[in-house]
């Protein structure tokens, strides 16, 4: 009776509803803080969402996750679905905005992500986070930022006007990173290197033609900072991804062995890019599975 009062539209939309339910309606759900201003008197961007396991009694191993975009556009609600994953799987999660380009270029968009990480470690007893337990997870142009937190060696030079101090002995323990853009001065992918101008603040015509454009991609680049001091790295990359081909992995892995730094590489047969945010597809589920056991190990 009730569905013949629906439109076949609002069917749908009920259906999708239903979907996104927690499949144990009665089960403790996450703790969820939204929107703390993690810059004080800073844009609506320089805000972060807070994720707490059910009925959490110590500190909990916690995640920092950015969401992708290309640094133009895209919200740390992209990644809520994947932040109530992790959640339920016993970790805190910290999602961090952050600006955009072209209104804001590099390096803003890791000055931000720096500060939110920097926020992290100054109230992790407030929020009961484990500092001595941190991963970060990105992807897309979020893997790139979450490499440069794991990777970056002085991070003052991306911490000024930020009000919270990052101890020296603060480390991210682990990086697990989803189809990242690494080296756009050198890799085959045209239409994210004219994201990255835009990021960047250059001509996106000059790209073949002008040295510094190359040079400034290089500069902001994790492979920069690659030294053999890295945390351990998780890289998940679609076979399929015309964005970011998965030469882009590779070559991180080739780096990172190269130094001794522990670093796997799982190819998603047949996935293109973006497949993070699809939390129930196929692919998606065993990636995630795959990144909870790899933390438990980095993690433990």
């Amino acid at each position: 009776m009730f569905s013949r009062l629906l439109k076949p539209g609002w069917l749908l939309l009920l259906a999708l509803l239903l979907a996104s339910l927690p499949a144990q309606a009665g089960a403790p759900q996450p703790t969820v803080t939204l929107n703390i201003a993690y810059v004080p008197g800073g844009t609506l961007r320089q805000r972060l969402d807070v994720y707490r396991p059910p009925n959490l009694t110590a500190p909990a191993p916690t995640l920092i996750l950015i969401h992708g975009g290309g640094y133009l556009f895209g919200d740390k609600l992209w990644v809520r679905q994947n932040a109530l994953y992790f959640a339920s799987a016993g970790y805190a999660v910290v999602a961090p905005g952050y600006r955009l380009a072209p209104a804001h270029t590099y390096p803003a968009q890791i000055e931000d992500v720096f500060c939110a990480l920097a926020w992290t470690f100054t109230h992790a007893a407030e929020y009961g986070l484990d500092q001595q337990r941190i991963a970060v997870v990105g992807e897309s142009a979020g893997a790139n930022a979450a490499a440069l937190l794991a990777m970056v060696d002085d991070p003052a030079r991306y911490l000024t006007g930020c009000p919270w101090a990052l101890p020296e002995a603060a480390r991210v323990r682990g990086a697990v990173l989803f189809y990242p853009p690494l080296d756009l001065s050198t890799c085959a992918c045209e239409r994210a290197k004219q994201m990255a101008a835009l990021y960047l603040g250059v001509d996106p015509d000059a790209l073949d033609q002008e040295a510094a454009v190359r040079q400034a991609m290089a500069s902001a680049s994790p492979l920069a900072w690659l030294d053999g001091s890295e945390p351990p790295v998780l890289l998940v990359h679609g076979t399929a991804d015309e964005l970011i081909p998965i030469s882009e992995a590779e070559l991180l892995v080739e780096r990172l062995a190269a130094l001794a730094v522990p670093v796997e590489l799982v190819p998603v047969a047949g996935a293109g890019h973006g497949f993070f945010s699809r939390v129930q597809a196929p692919e998606t589920q065993r990636s995630l599975a795959l990144t909870l056991d790899w933390l438990a190990q980095v993690l433990r």
